[in-house]
């Protein structure tokens, strides 16, 4: 399933703030990827849940979000690109 964010969501990400904009759910059996435009450089990245947290939302109680930075290396990791082989397009690194 493909979802377009309406709304989009502001989101942190382990490669800084940014905006949601799409929703990818693969099934039951897959994480949640997250399209998002990073603030700083406009990249567009995809993310999995691991990658991404709300924003800070004090209106709501969300005085705090915890940096990335606190998260030990190789606990996270994005979606590799793809690689076209002979015209297949082959996928690494998905669960």
């Amino acid at each position: 399933m493909f979802l377009q964010l309406n709304p989009p969501i502001p989101v942190e990400t382990s490669k800084g703030p940014g905006i949601a904009h799409f929703l990818v759910d693969y099934s039951v059996e897959h994480d949640l990827y997250w399209v998002v435009f990073l603030d700083n450089s406009g990249e567009c990245w995809t993310l999995n849940n691991k990658e991404i947290r709300a924003q800070k939302n004090i209106s709501i109680g969300r005085h705090h979000v915890e940096s990335f930075n606190k998260i030990p290396p190789n606990t996270h990791k994005s979606i590799p690109p793809a690689t076209t082989v002979h015209s297949t397009t082959v996928h690494f690194g998905r669960s």
